[in-house]
């Protein structure tokens, strides 16, 4: 426990040290006098709220000295032209300092004194997650991807290159590497990224090489400790700058959590060090929120934080916090530095302007959310767990793609292109796909830990497994030569190029690949129901201790080529428990199940069965039924008037590849879309090839997103021929036009239905209608562009709309006309 002496020397150091960053550009030694020049004179100063004490011809260290005299003095405010000092005690943590005159906020902080106190959980989780014990069976999909994984981990990048950084930053030598891919401006994640990867498999596989590389991963970052406790690649003084301390300290831990629960106590102790020293670092006060006594900001309005992204920072103190060595400090430095409590009301609320108008929104969300469940099994509160849900609830019906990639990209200009059920493919802004496979992965374990809460939600974990196959491993190249794992789900035309550049969505996809078997049981410790849960189905072995006995399961399957589905049961000792068998959403009936082949109970989709008795040797046997669903895109990158649609066979999302139309940038299915909803009825098997269907002429075939590769695709063909000639809506880029034709010769254009320039509502399918964002010069726009001729070509160009009808808001151009 740090003493009262050093809390007041840690608070000069903390103000000096903030000073004198701001304008030299280092940090002083706090036991050095401050030179005036650090304090250039401000105009226009104000400060949030009013002084308690103002005192004059003071220098800067008396004014800090008067400020530390004071019990109640939380921060000061020095003029150099008048020598004022005002002294501020605005909460128990922090206030604001705003100099309107420099255009920059100022934070300043009594350092608390630290909290070494251990943790407990106020809520707790009804299922347990497997941590080891669990092995995918050879020849299965995701074994296949699981040993790809370890391949890329192995041979693209040496040990030393990754331990560079850290060697540089603690001036160790030898230092034979050299810093690689995005080390080179975020120095030690790329080893954040191998330790998540590679640790979390270690936990499943007794590869010696890999076992190796994770043991000589976490020595490499120890020898480099420095004696403060420090462990980052990053100098100590650059803990403030950019993604140092939300991104790059977020890879670490993950990696050295993995490393923790593979068996390695020195990473545990490693991150103890370092969280203890963050938790006194005097440059904490440039990344403090405003003071919660201040009226909370709206969803759209900045936050007053320094740093980037701040919200991704709260995942390793909370993981840290639920961990052996987690201490009061996890939730109070949470609760004081990074809580945003308005945001958190917002998703409680279901508003949906708080995800995609806050301060830089972005599908990093969701790991922040992951954070606030860690809060809420921490500490009880439940406004942690009613945002979590609101919000969950919010990603799932207006920005997760059919595939359940998300349809929210990073929005790094803070311009909020993605308003609710945009649905981009390509955003407008920048051409770039949607589908990052880092907010796939946050989704992922964010959706385990629901179902640990609420196990019979079955929901939860249809969530996981479409996006665990149609995004997750569908970012893997399917075979051995491309060592890479892709940035983005793209879900047209070509999917995304393998990266091995040390990339942030390598780091997630990795994790994710190195954890999949954690994925497919969870363990039932409740004393009323002890047990197992069979939550997604993939040829594998499973032992588990149950009542303190060994019991072996056994899940033979080819899921997801096929729905059959066999459960052996072991154990030497005759044990009572319960097996909970998910049945999902997508099964097109009632699920019968055998044991032992005798008819024991019948289930419906989106339900868990549940068998309890005495086990000691049966065989458990059932098929989900698998049907086609579609799903009718009404996103922004519509085609004219031609209808899209998206088709999965059970939980698989289905790719179409074969003739290219390249007028339209897209394939057109041969079909009437008057049975588009029916793919039954047109799509035929390939035969010997599962998951594979054609149309009768053979023109186009249909398989997995994931087994796609380097050819032309599409999830959203079209089908059929264009709607409505008379009717278009496209992407208000300034490029494109919509364009539009009358069906008949010898007509044309003699009135313009509807135009709206903005965010019309609805599509030419189901009928349009202007919203909240329109220009009330789209009709006149579209009138002098069309009225007359047969066909015409509507520009989207932002300057023939003037003024914007919504500044910063991405539109769409939607024109409908009547020929005559």
């Amino acid at each position: 426990m740090s003493s009262h002496n050093v809390v007041l020397a840690c608070f000069v150091a903390l103000i000096l040290a903030v000073v004198c960053l701001s304008f030299s550009g280092g940090v002083p030694d706090p036991r050095d006098p401050v030179e005036d020049q650090f304090w250039s004179p401000r105009a226009n100063v104000t400060v949030e709220g009013g002084a308690y004490s103002i005192m004059g011809s003071l220098t800067v260290n008396d004014c800090a000295s008067q400020c530390l005299q004071k019990d109640a003095c939380v921060s000061f405010v020095f003029l150099e032209n008048s020598g004022q000092c005002s002294l501020f005690e605005y909460s128990m943590y922090y206030t604001v300092v705003n100099f309107t005159g420099g255009g920059t906020s100022w934070y300043y902080v009594r350092i608390p004194v630290l909290n070494d106190e251990p943790v407990g959980k106020a809520v707790t989780y009804s299922l347990e997650v497997p941590t080891t014990g669990v092995t995918l069976t050879e020849g299965s999909l995701l074994r296949l991807v699981f040993d790809n994984n370890i391949n890329y981990l192995l041979h693209n990048w040496n040990l030393d290159d990754l331990l560079y950084p850290y060697r540089q930053r603690a001036n160790y030598t030898p230092n034979p590497g050299q810093a690689v891919g995005w080390d080179t401006w975020l120095p030690g994640s790329g080893l954040g990224l191998l330790l998540m990867g590679a640790a979390g498999a270690s936990r499943w596989t007794t590869d010696l090489e890999i076992n190796n590389r994770v043991k000589d991963a976490v020595q490499g970052v120890l020898d480099c400790r420095a004696d403060d406790g420090f462990i980052m690649a990053f100098e100590e003084s650059a803990i403030t700058w950019r993604e140092n301390p939300d991104y790059v300290q977020s890879w670490v831990t993950h990696g050295l959590l993995e490393a923790y629960t593979s068996g390695n106590t020195d990473a545990l102790s490693l991150l103890r060090s370092h969280w203890d020293w963050f938790a006194q670092c005097p440059n904490i006060p440039e990344i403090y929120p405003p003071d919660p006594s201040l009226p909370a900001p709206p969803p759209d309005s900045g936050t007053g934080h320094k740093l980037y992204l701040i919200y991704q920072g709260i995942i390793p103190h909370t993981r840290l916090g639920l961990s052996p060595v987690g201490q009061q400090e996890d939730i109070e430095i949470v609760q004081t530095l990074y809580e945003e409590r308005w945001w958190l009301k917002q998703l409680a609320a279901h508003n949906l302007s708080a995800i995609w108008q806050r301060q830089y929104p972005h599908n990093y969300e969701l790991t922040a959310l992951e954070a606030y469940m860690d809060m809420y099994i921490l500490t009880g509160d439940n406004l942690y767990i009613q945002a979590v849900l609101g919000a969950v609830e919010m990603f799932r019906d207006h920005w997760v793609h059919v595939g359940g990639s998300m349809a929210i990209n990073e929005d790094i200009s803070n311009v909020r292109y993605y308003p609710p059920d945009t649905y981009y493919i390509f955003t407008g802004h920048n051409n770039l796909p949607t589908g990052e496979l880092c907010g796939s992965v946050f989704w992922i374990k964010l959706h385990q830990r629901l179902h640990l809460l609420f196990p019979d939600e079955e929901s939860f974990v249809f969530e996981m497994e479409r996006t665990l196959f149609n995004s997750g491993i569908a970012n893997q190249p399917m075979d051995h030569y491309h060592l890479g794992i892709r940035y983005y789900s793209t879900l047209h035309k070509e999917k995304d190029s393998p990266n091995n550049e040390l990339t942030c969505c390598e780091g997630q996809g990795t994790r994710l690949y190195g954890s999949l078997p954690e994925y497919l049981y969870t363990i039932d410790r409740r004393t009323e129901s002890p047990g197992i849960y069979f939550d997604i189905y993939s040829a594998s072995t499973f032992i588990a201790t149950i009542s303190s006995k060994e019991v072996k399961f056994q899940c033979i399957t080819d899921f997801p080529y096929s729905g059959d589905v066999e459960i052996t049961v072991s154990t030497i000792l005759s044990t009572q428990f319960s097996i909970n068998l998910r049945i999902p959403t997508w099964v097109s009936s009632t699920v019968v199940i055998y044991l032992d082949g005798n008819t024991i109970q019948s289930a419906d989709p989106g339900t868990y069965a549940k068998i309890t008795r005495a086990w000691t040797t049966s065989t458990i046997t059932f098929t989900l039924g698998m049907a086609f669903s579609a799903h009718f895109y009404s996103g922004y990158n519509q085609i004219g008037s031609y209808q899209r649609w998206a088709y999965k066979y059970g939980p698989v999302l289905l790719a179409a590849t074969g003739t290219w139309t390249y007028e339209l940038d897209c394939l057109i299915v041969p079909v009437d879309r008057s049975i588009a909803t029916n793919p039954q009825a047109w799509m035929i098997p390939v035969e010997g090839v599962p998951l594979h269907f054609r149309t009768a002429d053979s023109t186009i075939e249909f398989l997995p997103y994931f087994e796609v590769g380097d050819q032309l695709f599409t999830v959203y063909p079209i089908i059929g021929n264009q709607t409505d000639p008379t009717c278009s809506t496209v992407i208000a880029d300034d490029v494109s036009s919509a364009q539009l034709s009358c069906p008949t010769n010898g007509t044309t254009i003699q009135k313009v239905l509807f135009a709206s320039y903005g965010m019309p509502q609805g599509n030419c399918a189901s009928g349009l209608s202007t919203g909240d964002c329109h220009s009330h010069r789209s009709k006149q726009v579209a009138e002098s562009h069309c009225l007359g001729l047969s066909s015409c070509q509507v520009p989207s160009l932002a300057a023939l709309y003037l003024p914007d009808p919504c500044e910063g808001i991405p539109k769409t151009l939607a024109v409908q006309v009547q020929c005559g």
